[in-house]
């Protein structure tokens, strides 16, 4: 999100409306993309991801993306506190709200944080974080 504008995809869009909760660290930006025709209903875990169960990431980190390819990460979680969950997953710059995906297709946390110095450990928020924080939002959407 840069001033009123989302890029996606290589594009800048208007931005209509956005909701962010600091404490999750999560933000929902409402945009309008010709890639909209696309978006499906997705899932999210009911429980946090067990430590050593594998998972994937697709995002562009440095920025970096394509309109032919998608880069796909693999790595494991590394466990969960009260409030977040690890991974050993490659992210840096430009990671940050890409989906971690299980091996069942559901979102197990959105990254938020990776080590600079260590691409392959990053932080995200916790699936029923998630799923509190897109009620939330859409019920703020809604008014």
């Amino acid at each position: 999100l840069i001033g009123y504008y989302a890029s996606f995809m290589g594009t800048n869009y208007k931005v209509k409306r956005y909701v962010m909760d600091y404490t999750s660290d999560l933000c929902m930006v409402v945009f309008t993309s010709k890639y909209s025709k696309y978006a499906k209903k997705v899932k999210i875990a009911k429980e946090d991801p067990v430590i050593g169960e594998k998972v994937r990431s697709i995002s562009a980190p440095m920025w970096s993306y394509d309109k032919e390819y998608r880069q796909h990460y693999v790595g494991l979680a590394s466990g969960c506190d009260d409030f977040e969950c690890a991974f050993t997953l490659p992210a840096t710059y430009g990671s940050s709200g890409s989906a971690v995906i299980n091996e069942r297709g559901e979102i197990v946390s959105i990254i938020s944080r990776a080590a600079v110095s260590f691409n392959n450990y990053t932080i995200g928020t916790k699936p029923n974080k998630i799923k509190e924080f897109l009620e939330n939002a859409y019920e703020t959407l809604r008014r």
